[in-house]
């Protein structure tokens, strides 16, 4: 994203396929941040969209990962969404938050809706630190029809998902419904993270063959 304008408030800026805007009172705050010079700041009413949807994130048959970095400003874990396409009330994926289990992601293709959770029932008492920044991130392997969650490196979700065609066409957003921060968001076409444990990246995000999207909210 573009730096702020000399008043501080975010300006619309582009890739070369999703352009990007802010909606409400979301802004790029520099107190707090993850990596380098700032970070995007949210309130549950607050986002950043794009109406259109490059084909890179038309994942249909491919494997796919959506990882971020988010700092949670409220009490516990509510219901939040991070990251959605949504072309319709009956077509859209969204990989969010889940109140008790720690995250989620649903693809819903023509009304049928397909849920994953994560298992961990004790996710806030065993791993989520108020107001501390926490790798969060979805995995789909479609030759092992299996979909990972993955909230600070540790496995709380390994299901099966055969789900395939997830094309969806319209209306990418970023924090729709999150009360806190975000920052280094990365979408790739590839399983990056499977059935083990791993450390969450300790730099920021460096663009790979694999990296379809990826925004510093520098």
């Amino acid at each position: 994203l573009a730096d702020p304008t000399t008043i501080g408030t975010p300006v619309t800026t582009s890739t070369n396929d999703l352009p990007l805007s802010f909606k409400n009172d979301a802004h790029i705050n520099s107190r707090i941040k993850k990596f380098g010079k700032s970070s995007l700041e949210l309130n549950i009413d607050d986002f950043i969209s794009s109406a259109t949807v490059p084909e890179q994130l038309k994942f249909e048959e491919g494997d796919f990962t959506i990882e971020m970095f988010i700092r949670v400003d409220e009490a516990t874990l509510q219901d939040n969404v991070l990251f959605s396409i949504n072309t319709d009330a009956s077509n859209y994926m969204q990989f969010r938050l889940a109140n008790q289990k720690g995250l989620a992601y649903e693809a819903n293709v023509s009304g049928t809706a397909t849920v994953i959770e994560g298992a961990n029932t004790s996710i806030e008492t065993q791993q989520f630190a108020k107001r501390r920044f926490a790798h969060v991130s979805v995995s789909r392997d479609l030759t092992e029809e299996t979909l990972y969650l993955h909230y600070n490196g540790n496995v709380i979700a390994n299901a099966s998902f055969s789900e395939a065609n997830l094309t969806f066409t319209s209306n990418v957003e970023v924090g729709t419904t999150f009360k806190g921060y975000m920052d280094e968001i990365r979408v790739s076409d590839k399983a990056r993270y499977g059935d083990t444990d791993f450390t969450p990246p300790t730099k920021r995000f460096r663009p790979d063959g694999e990296t379809i999207f990826l925004v510093h909210f520098d």
